[in-house]
């Protein structure tokens, strides 16, 4: 695993903007090698708070202000896209982790990590079901907490963006999928694997 603390700059409402949010994306795609994704060339990124941020090839924003291409609740677009069959070599996970970054926002809660509503568990149920071996997860806010159930994801990277002053520092993530074993297809199978 790899761990650097760097400059958040003078920070932003829009997170994709930070540089090193930014680099914390390219860095995660340049070090996902094509020649393990044979069989997945279709593959797409998912970005369920993309604002007006055009990376993603699957955006979603509540705002229907911003550019993205759906306009609801991320949870009910990441099991929109699970159901879809969707198949994601990279997840951008950015919900409003503040009550500043939430503010421009109508409805919804202030802070989507903190709001107690199932919301965030149900986005982390849908990860496994979109991202393919050997993807990732590109994750920010105020924790460094697996995106989904424990043992799916693996953890490469951690940056600490400080601002200074009294600000708090976020975290950005770096979440990898492990290669698929036969028992991810153990109730395929007649009788199970022993």
């Amino acid at each position: 695993m790899r761990f650097e603390r760097v400059t958040g700059g003078p920070g932003s409402l829009d997170t994709h903007e930070v540089p090193a949010y930014r680099k914390a994306i390219e860095d995660a795609i340049k070090r996902m090698r094509p020649d393990r994704f044979i069989g997945y060339e279709n593959w797409a990124i998912v970005d369920p708070f993309a604002r007006n941020h055009k990376i993603g090839t699957h955006r979603n924003d509540i705002d229907p202000s911003t550019s993205a291409n759906h306009h609801m609740d991320a949870a009910d677009f990441m099991e929109l896209c699970a159901d879809s069959d969707v198949r994601a070599k990279l997840i951008l996970l950015d919900p409003p982790f503040s009550g500043r970054q939430a503010s421009r926002y109508e409805k919804g809660d202030k802070c989507l990590y903190a709001a107690g509503d199932g919301r965030m568990g149900r986005i982390g149920a849908a990860i496994p079901k979109i991202l393919i071996p050997n993807g990732r997860v590109v994750k920010i806010g105020y924790n460094s907490n697996s995106p989904c159930e424990s043992g799916v994801l693996e953890l490469t990277d951690v940056k600490l963006l400080y601002f200074g002053g009294l600000r708090n520092d976020w975290i950005i993530t770096t979440w990898r999928r492990a290669n698929y074993s036969l028992y991810n297809f153990a109730d395929d199978l007649d009788g199970g694997i022993e």
